[in-house]
């Protein structure tokens, strides 16, 4: 796929700060200065324009990231940390850039980690039994007590309420579409009680266009009692959209969710994969 994923965009976020800063640092006119005012403004500066990166990507279509701001900081506290002097205060500025560096950058490292899996398990999108499978769904944990197959499943809670009460999507790794028949996927309802879920697949075009309902493909699914089993033909998804196809290159997110449920639901996810 063409896109940059955005694991890598946290990383590129600690460099280009940490650049920044570093030859803020370096400037003839601040380095007349004492190292812990240069530390200061240099931080300030990176703070004023990582707030006003976030504001001006809102006038194109993206959200303000509170998490980004933080991947800023941390890049630039490393990289004012090369100009402390050697000792205590050195020291304590690499200790503090070092574990925020860690706990900004651990969790991209891990989905740059899961999606190196994900292309090598492709044309499968999920069973579950790699430690680090359940990250590429933004909710649910996985769960040894059932499974399709393999050894686990991916447990999904559904809470109560009016629209939207969101399952959960899986929002990278896909591959090409293009060469397979059908999208299969295996879904676990507990209850005696009929389960109603909806299951969407989106592109990236259908976010570039505004995420109209009519622009992706949607279905409703009747899940009863146990397994169901669901085999859907990927032209049918291809054509989902009502006025153009689905780039089946270019697959950005399948969700599954539910909507009026009168009180919490469980249902889990197993083996969904594309077949010929």
């Amino acid at each position: 796929m063409g896109s940059v994923p955005p694991e890598v965009h946290a990383l590129g976020h600690v460099a280009f700060f940490g650049l920044l800063a570093m030859v803020l640092m370096a400037l003839p006119l601040l380095r007349r200065q004492r190292f812990a005012f240069r530390a200061v403004l240099v931080l300030l500066i990176v703070l004023a324009a990582g707030i006003a990166v976030e504001v001006v990507q809102g006038f194109f279509g993206r959200t303000a990231s509170m998490r980004d701001l933080a991947l800023n900081l941390a890049g630039a506290m490393a990289g004012v940390s090369l100009f402390a002097r050697a000792g205590v205060q050195r020291h304590v500025l690499v200790g503090l850039a070092g574990a925020l560096l860690v706990a900004m950058l651990a969790s991209p490292a891990l989905d740059l980690a899961d999606r190196a899996v994900a292309r090598a398990q492709f044309p499968i999108l999920a069973e579950f039994d790699t430690r680090l499978e359940h990250r590429r769904w933004s909710n649910g944990q996985p769960s040894e007590a059932i499974a399709r197959a393999g050894s686990r499943s991916l447990r999904i809670d559904l809470a109560p309420g009016s629209w939207p009460s969101f399952g959960t999507h899986m929002q990278r790794s896909f591959g090409d579409w293009s060469g397979y028949g059908y999208l299969e996927l295996s879904l676990f309802n507990p209850d005696d009680k009929p389960l109603r879920v909806g299951l969407s697949i989106r592109d990236r075009e259908h976010f570039r266009a505004g995420r109209s309902y009519r622009n992706r493909y949607a279905t409703r699914l009747e899940l009863g009692w146990g397994w169901n089993d669901v085999r859907i033909p990927v032209a049918e998804i291809r054509d989902g959209p009502e006025e153009r196809r689905l780039d089946l290159d270019q697959i950005a997110e399948l969700a599954i969710f539910a909507r009026d449920l009168e009180g919490p639901r469980v249902v889990f996810l197993d083996r969904v994969r594309l077949v010929e």
